[in-house]
């Protein structure tokens, strides 16, 4: 862009501009030489012209170029950076670095060597040189210049400008219309110095706890003052230190003014259940990992780990001085176990007369409490003989196997075993929730809505799948997966342990293809065509999902078209459903089968 003012005048008219002050032509010496009588004449321009004196104003010119508006100003050069997005277009620079799912929108201007980094998004903003956009940030309708730096998961709102070498720390939010002059440094809620880097409080379960009352006592206030509402559970494992921790956790908890309220002992899989049965703001259980570690593992009330949103504000108040609370209470709640025991119970078949030996470990003892509920002949610890039928459950209670360190059953394997079964059968009553959990919300799972979260691109109604995802908790545990599968293989013709162990062993690993598809007509068509889909699927508000006897598809919108999930017994299989879902669209969209997806 360019400004440009040009005037032609006599060198007379000097005279009529003071020395040593500031004057414009439009303002100070045309309105002068007006009244000295001088002669002016003007040229009225036939193409575009925009004062690009404002942020704003420079905004607005590059938008009208990328839409075409000004005409013959793009050389060949720049016309072979231009990109096709949505309606529009948008340029991107020879040099740019773009990682993995990362979103460029219409409108949107990358100069030499800017760096999107994986899952950052640019929608319609313009950056200079060198301008780095930080893992999972956005910037929306803003003019960043040159080097400036933003960090991981930054929200640049709408209308801000930046000046050169701007630093942003990571979680920061700019609100719309703000500018920032150069060399700026912005901070996380402005409480720390920029170059202090802190640790990350989590690691992949949760917040890892040393033996230390001060520690325990900081992560229950930090967990209390981040949750939304006043419920805060807790649960531990079955040792000494652990029931110190978690003690030292509930005094955190109201020293924040939330209420600590008691669940007792227990392991994950029954903290699972428990988060989804209690619905409580968050559940703390403090247990200690397989190396030997205490850690205080958050869940959100669907017995899921907390979000990533959720987790920031945990480690803010972690690392955020306290404000003083009136100290809240602690309350004991009764029945848990009971309600969990019923769960297990209720998944069953009547096992009489059939012998198992079971684990000994607290994970174990549910499962054996259940399978005795439905007269099964239970011994604990394992068999005296090699080939008797022997049930492990993990001490955490997710995982189970039959016979030691012969077969481990884990998660796919038992879905893959029930989904054959009932495949035979003629019904689907396991399988689904692990494949679209906001399709089905009869059908639904924590490790499902987990999997959404993941595949969809419906962040902003995040919580509601969540919360749909409670409907199954206990598929998430070993003990109820175990009484499933038995129930299951009960059923038909009564329970046969060579039957079963075969099958776990034989059993190819379950396949999940995921494809995506762009229709011509972009966004557009995209409504219409999940409605017109969904008569013959099972309809949801981001997508829909088919049953076949080949196994099961979802189709869930996301940017400019759809993403297509199959599951089947074989990669073919899937990709084969894919491809004639993707005929589905096609004939409802009336394109052609030659139209390629990108």
């Amino acid at each position: 862009t360019i400004n440009t003012g040009i005037y032609l005048c006599k060198r007379k008219i000097l005279r009529y501009i003071p020395g040593n002050s500031r004057q414009d032509f439009s303002s100070d010496i045309f309105p002068r030489l007006l009244q000295e009588n001088f002669s002016m004449r003007g040229y009225v321009a036939q193409g575009y012209w925009c004062d690009i004196g404002s942020p704003s104003s420079y905004y607005t010119c590059i938008q009208d170029t990328l839409k075409g508006k000004i005409k013959d100003i793009l050389n060949e050069t720049t016309r072979q950076n231009l990109y096709k997005a949505g309606s529009g277009y948008y340029y991107q620079a020879p040099g740019v670095l773009r990682e993995e799912d990362t979103v460029v929108t219409a409108g949107s201007v990358l100069s030499e060597n800017c760096r999107l980094l994986r899952g950052s998004m640019v929608d319609g903003a313009v950056l200079f040189p060198d301008v780095t956009v930080g893992q999972d940030s956005r910037v929306d309708r803003s003019v960043l210049a040159k080097k400036v730096s933003l960090g991981k998961e930054v929200r640049v709102q709408e209308g801000v400008v930046m000046g050169e070498n701007c630093e942003v720390e990571a979680y920061c939010s700019l609100p719309t219309g703000s500018s920032y002059q150069a060399d700026t440094r912005i901070y996380f809620n402005g409480h720390r110095p920029f170059s202090d880097q802190r640790e990350d409080l989590f690691d992949v379960d949760g917040i890892p706890i040393p033996l230390s009352t001060e520690e325990a006592v900081k992560v229950g206030r930090a967990v209390a003052l981040a949750a939304e509402g006043d419920k805060i559970f807790i649960m531990r494992g079955s040792s000494g230190e652990e029931a110190l921790l978690a003690n030292e956790v509930s005094a955190g908890i109201m020293l924040a003014g939330k209420t600590a309220k008691w669940l007792g002992e227990g392991h994950y899989a029954m903290a699972v259940f428990a988060a989804s049965t209690f619905r409580p703001s968050t559940l703390v259980f403090v247990t200690k990992d397989g190396n030997d570690k205490y850690k205080a593992i958050l869940l959100d009330d669907c017995g899921l780990p907390l979000s990533n949103l959720a987790r920031r504000r945990v480690e803010n108040m972690y690392y955020t001085p306290f404000p003083d609370k009136p100290v809240g209470k602690s309350e004991q709640v009764e029945g848990c176990r009971e309600l969990y025991l019923h769960s297990l119970v209720s998944m069953g078949k009547p096992l009489p007369g059939k012998t198992f030996y079971v684990s000994a470990n607290q994970a174990g003892d549910y499962l054996s409490d259940a399978m005795t509920s439905l007269s099964a002949n239970i011994r604990r610890g394992e068999p005296e003989k090699p080939d008797e039928m022997y049930l492990h459950i993990s001490d955490d209670g997710r995982q189970f196997w039959f016979k030691k360190d012969e077969c481990t059953a884990d998660f796919d394997h038992i879905r893959g075993v029930i989904l054959q079964e009932e495949a035979k059968r003629g019904i689907h009553s396991f399988s689904l929730p692990y494949l679209a959990p906001r399709i089905y919300d009869t059908l639904l799972s924590p490790f499902g809505a987990t999997l959404y979260r993941y595949l969809s691109v419906a962040g902003e109604n995040e919580q509601e799948a969540r919360s749909l995802a409670a409907i199954q908790p206990a598929y998430r545990d070993g003990a109820a997966a175990a009484v499933t599968l038995i129930a299951n293989f009960t059923e038909k013709d009564g329970f046969h342990e060579n039957n079963l162990m075969k099958a776990l062993t034989d059993l190819p690993p379950f396949q999940t293809v995921e494809e995506e598809y762009f229709p011509e007509g972009g966004d557009e068509n995209k409504a219409s065509l999940l409605a017109r889909l969904s008569s013959a699927g099972g309809k949801g508000k981001e997508g829909i999902a088919f049953s076949t006897g080949n196994g099961f598809i979802a189709v869930t919108p996301r940017k400019n078209g759809f993403r297509i999930i199959a599951q089947s017994y074989s990669m073919e299989a899937a990709h084969e459903l894919c491809t004639d879902m993707k005929g589905k669209i096609r004939g409802i969209l009336g394109e052609n089968e030659n139209h390629k997806t990108p």
